[in-house]
């Protein structure tokens, strides 16, 4: 890496780039090829790195489990770029601004006409944790529900009952339900998040 190259990466800062729901990958795709397509012709974009945060979930699906991508931040990407032309940050750099906000899909940055770069503590927790190149988190399950949550059985014996979720057992990831079957309430216990449906808050 040449003087100029580490200049610039010592600017490089991580912003939040707000884009049309369904169209993160899309955006990101396209910023990546414009960028690569203006290197190439000698023209600095000033972007160094896009990212769509992702986690690995399982789910049940056609009575098996499977792991599915889930976006950590629906509608938004990250961008790491040198925004400034100084270190005070009070001028833009017209060619990675443009850039930017020529992108199809693209809302604009977070912070309007003076966009404000992540502090080093939310890069930390925005990104994922293992360091993958690919932006990807470890697989997990859902999280347990709350005592006195409704809950929808989607696996076992008792599939398809509904119920109330009576005791949490944090230590073992497992949870009793309370579920009204034949006119009774019976209990479903040690039953795993992924064995039932919880609605969204």
């Amino acid at each position: 890496m040449d003087a100029i190259e580490d200049e610039i990466e010592s600017g490089a800062k991580w912003y939040v780039l707000q884009v049309m729901s369904g169209m993160e990958n899309r955006v990101k795709k396209s910023l990546e090829i414009r960028n690569q397509q203006d290197r190439a012709e000698g023209r600095d974009t000033g972007i160094l790195e896009i990212r769509v945060p992702v986690e690995i979930v399982k789910e049940r699906r056609e009575g098996k489990i499977v792991e599915k991508e889930r976006k950590l931040y629906p509608g938004y990407v990250l961008v790491r770029c040198v925004l400034y032309r100084d270190r005070e940050q009070t001028q833009l750099r017209p060619g990675t601004w443009d850039f930017i906000k020529e992108t199809q899909g693209a809302i604009g940055l977070i912070g309007g006409e003076h966009p404000v770069p992540l502090t080093d503590a939310e890069v930390e927790d925005m990104m994922p944790s293992n360091g993958e190149e690919s932006g990807k988190a470890a697989a997990k399950t859902p999280p347990l529900p709350q005592v006195g949550a409704r809950v929808k059985i989607t696996s076992g014996a008792f599939e398809g009952f509904e119920g109330t979720v009576e005791s949490v057992d944090t230590l073992r990831l497992r949870f009793t339900v309370s579920a009204e079957i034949f006119n009774r309430l019976v209990p479903v216990v040690d039953l795993e998040s992924w064995q039932v449906e919880i609605p969204e808050e």
